[in-house]
């Protein structure tokens, strides 16, 4: 995605489809649907009617083979710190630095302190021992001259009761994942943080999911739960800093509970077990759906999309409930309304060998005409399909098979997570909209909507593009801060002369650039002297802007084939096409000099800063 560009549009459309999908449009935009004889094609939402079906998926789409996420402990804690550690390490470094002098530094710190932090520094490697005589190793050293990082672990370990510097995720862990996305709360006010847990509230009858929580906490995280035996539910608690931390990735309460970005990338047996947690006590419906329920519709968008990413069928559903908020006296019952949001994965992903005893979920199904179109037939080798305007990609796939040759084209659609989801209502709205366009250059196809429908990317995001220009040099010119809208005043003035006068123009936009005699304000030089003098190395916000660094003397080549060569008028964007975070130029940097990432100094980023 290159740009998403905020406009007002006077009348937009909202399409509501199956599954509990819900688009806005404008008249001019389309959206994909299946046409009377089968063909996909766009069309715009003005011209959209009830029971047009678009395109939706459900499938596993993942092409390369997936691994599971390996939390890095040590890069999580690296800034953990208690009032006493400062200390500690100080009386660390002392021992490494003075080792020869055991019987003045004891004095120093107190006899007893003296050996128990030596013998804790032998057992790292830090020291070794000989004839009673403790003596400095190369790890010691390497550790003193760069700020203890090892020894600054050791401590955050201990004191956190860590079992190792790395925890990968498993299928058990995922689940209960799910289960605390589902019924669990992580500490988050200030009261609540003095001693950090995350709690799950369960029905008595979740055994299953009692002895899986009791399992996890023993085998996964080497601490022992407390269980609370309640009237008509159990609470079950997990009293540890680092497990907290790990589990407030997803959020703390109702409210904020999210998913984080990791998850999208877990194998698909994973990612099972994470629904099957969070289904959590989840009763089997007439139609064998199951339900999760949340008040947060983010979450809940998010989970919808999750699921049909790893070829779990499910959909989206809203209800208002009425609640008791409380008594006011005098006696006085306060109820409320409250917004709740459905996702109910559908039997067959459960039963997948009883398919044909539930009814086949559209997202599964292909408009019928297009099987028939293909053919010429219902049936064909005793095998039939019905006079309905949906077939099951199965039962179609079972027709196909019965002919020696299958069209390449309808071949592809049955194997592909394509499926149909039908409009059920359009509703016109006209009054200012905030609406947002998404450029996504090189491809006029992308997924959107709260649940997945097939959007047409239309090149009027763009303006008006006069012939021979690129969608990418010609790209709006959309400045955040002062000092990118002087630059870009300068390129609209030079463009005004061009096309009002004729002056001889070419324009070169570069990306960042790298090299000798930069001024030294600039991020790598910048970095660099820091890093030499030992000074901290200041980074805003958390680091994650992408840059594309160019060394200087390419960029001026560049500069010099477009003087020579390029075309009056023109624009043209010269970089390396390779993107890199701050973070990693910083570490990179770090690591070339032989400096400790803990010079890292994160600040508040600058207004306007742009993230791409």
């Amino acid at each position: 995605m290159r740009h998403l560009i905020s406009h007002y549009a006077d009348e937009i459309y909202e399409i509501v489809f199956n599954g509990g999908g819900r688009v806005r449009a404008t008249s001019s935009h389309s959206v994909y649907i299946f046409e009377e004889g089968g063909q996909i094609v766009a069309k715009p939402s003005s011209q959209l009617r009830e029971g047009d079906l678009m395109v939706t998926f459900v499938g596993d789409v993942g092409k390369e083979k997936k691994a599971p996420h390996v939390f890095d402990l040590r890069a999580l804690f690296i800034d953990y710190n208690t009032e006493w550690m400062d200390d500690s390490l100080a009386r660390r470094r002392t021992i490494l630095t003075e080792g020869r002098e055991p019987t003045v530094i004891a004095q120093k710190i107190g006899t007893p302190t003296f050996y128990r932090i030596a013998q804790e520094l032998a057992d790292g490697g830090y020291l070794q021992q000989e004839s009673g005589i403790y003596q400095v190793t190369a790890r010691g050293v390497i550790n003193a001259w760069y700020s203890l990082n090892d020894i600054h672990w050791d401590l955050a370990r201990r004191q956190l009761h860590i079992p190792a510097e790395t925890l990968e995720v498993t299928p058990l862990l995922m689940e209960v994942f799910g289960l605390y996305l589902a019924e669990g709360h992580a500490s988050h006010t200030p009261r609540e943080l003095k001693n950090r847990s995350v709690t799950f509230t369960i029905g008595r009858s979740e055994t299953e999911a009692l002895d899986k929580l009791v399992t996890c906490a023993r085998e996964v995280f080497d601490i022992e739960p407390y269980v609370h035996e309640r009237e008509s539910t159990y609470q079950v608690r997990y009293s540890s800093y680092w497990v907290h931390a790990l589990f407030g990735q997803f959020g703390a309460t109702a409210e904020s509970k999210r998913l984080p970005s990791w998850i999208w990338t877990q194998p698909r047996e994973y990612i099972e077990a994470f629904f099957r947690g969070c289904e959590g006590n989840a009763g089997i419906k007439e139609n064998g759906q199951r339900c999760y329920t949340t008040i947060n519709r983010e979450l809940a968008e998010s989970l919808i999309w999750l699921a049909r990413l790893n070829d779990i069928n499910c959909r989206l559903s809203r209800r208002v409930t009425q609640q008791i908020a409380g008594q006011k006296p005098p006696n006085v019952t306060v109820t409320r309304q409250r917004v709740c949001w459905d996702i109910a994965v559908s039997a067959e992903h459960y039963h997948p060998d009883q398919r044909e005893r539930w009814r086949t979920p559209m997202a599964r199904c292909i408009p019928t005409q297009t099987v028939v179109n293909t053919f010429g037939c219902h049936q064909h080798r005793g095998v039939k399909i019905a006079y309905k305007q949906l077939v099951s990609k199965d039962k179609a796939q079972a027709l196909a098979a019965t002919f020696e040759e299958i069209p390449k084209d309808l071949e592809i659609l049955l194997r592909s997570p394509i499926g149909v989801a039908k409009i059920k209502a359009i509703r016109r709205i006209e009054e200012p909209v905030m609406v947002y366009d998404v450029s996504v250059p090189g491809n006029e196809r992308f997924f959107g909507g709260n649940v997945p429908c097939l959007l047409h990317n239309t090149d009027e995001v763009y303006g008006e593009i006069p012939p021979g220009y690129s969608s990418v040099e010609t790209d709006p010119l959309h400045t955040r801060s002062p000092y990118s809208a002087s630059k870009a005043s300068g390129d609209l003035m030079c463009i005004a002369y061009y096309t009002s006068f004729g002056v001889p123009v070419t324009i070169t936009r570069g990306s960042n650039n790298i090299g000798p005699y930069q001024y030294p304000e600039k991020v790598v030089p910048l970095f660099i002297t820091n890093a030499i003098d030992d000074i901290p190395l200041p980074l805003y916000g958390d680091g994650l802007q992408m840059r594309d660094y160019q060394y200087v003397l390419d960029h001026c080549e560049g500069i010099d084939v477009v003087l020579h060569r390029g075309e009056v008028g023109e624009v043209y964007n010269l970089g390396t096409g390779v993107e890199t975070r701050n973070i990693d130029m910083a570490r990179l940097i770090l690591r070339l000099l032989g400096k400790p990432e803990s010079l890292i100094q994160h600040v508040r980023d600058r207004p306007g800063h742009d993230r791409r």
